[in-house]
């Protein structure tokens, strides 16, 4: 990786603050390396210590500003600490990007409870919390961002991915009414909504590579990289807007592939609905 140009016109985001969860793999990794690009002082936050030095260091040796706070960011008291940290080690507090999630492919009547409620509170409650406790930052400055990684699923529902799929779909509701109601106090939220991307997220401790990985490598045409959402995590900084469709040709497609779900469903031969028991 190349060094960092130094502050100048083409980077008025140079010494701001952000917070980037999940930031030790994948789409946080690459997020974070991008904003390192912008000038951005970083506060790296995942649970995998060794990786998130991997990332920070990266990033030092190119010339950016990183610090690393290992944190399972699903414990009750999780973002107040990474606030507190934030407030030390940022000078210029700016920009959230909530971006730790977890996903597990199974059906939703074969998972235990503890399994599934464990990711609705990494890929929602989680990230609701930390936006709770960072907004107070924000709103005394006057100026701010609060990014979500949100996923197509909000839109095109995966079998096997049910919870997943609800907590994005989640996120994108919150994210857009929360920008209605802080655009009018200088801090705005947007929700990045990619399709397939060549992540580990899903991987189990058998596997010897994530689902999305080998879609990726039997399809690579289907599928981004992580650095394509982290230049769409950048242009939000620059043209703020509630919702982003990663690749943008996906805004276009959704609502034709949901009116062809009938027609879908009978290719799948999947069962009409049941009705409902009689009066």
């Amino acid at each position: 990786m190349s060094s960092l140009p130094g502050p100048g016109p083409g980077r008025p985001f140079a010494g701001a603050g952000a917070i980037v969860t999940g930031a030790s793999r994948g789409i946080g990794a690459a997020i974070a390396r991008a904003l390192a690009r912008e000038g951005v002082h970083l506060l790296l936050v995942a649970r995998n210590a060794d990786r998130l030095s991997t990332v920070q260091s990266e990033i030092a040796s190119a010339g950016g500003t990183a610090a690393a706070l290992a944190q399972d960011l699903t414990a009750p008291e999780a973002a107040e600490r990474v606030v507190q940290v934030a407030r030390e080690r940022l000078e210029a507090p700016y920009l959230l990007v909530n971006n730790a999630g977890i996903a597990t492919a199974q059906r939703f009547d074969r998972r235990p409870p503890g399994e599934w409620e464990q990711e609705l509170v990494t890929n929602l409650v989680a990230p609701l919390r930390l936006t709770y406790a960072f907004l107070p930052t924000l709103l005394r400055a006057g100026r701010g961002h609060v990014i979500f990684t949100g996923s197509a699923t909000a839109d095109r529902p995966l079998p096997r991915l049910a919870v997943y799929s609800a907590t994005k779909a989640a996120l994108r509701g919150f994210g857009r009414a929360l920008d209605l109601e802080l655009v009018r106090r200088g801090v705005r939220v947007s929700v990045v909504e990619p399709v397939y991307v060549r992540t580990e997220l899903g991987r189990r401790p058998t596997d010897v590579e994530a689902p999305l990985e080998r879609r990726a490598r039997e399809h690579p045409r289907s599928a981004l990289e992580p650095e394509v959402v982290a230049c769409a995590v950048v242009r939000l900084l620059y043209h703020p807007r509630p919702v982003v469709h990663v690749p943008w040709t996906w805004a276009a497609s959704r609502g034709a592939l949901n009116a062809l779900d009938p027609i879908l469903q009978r290719r799948w031969r999947l069962p009409p609905p049941t009705a409902g028991p009689s009066a």
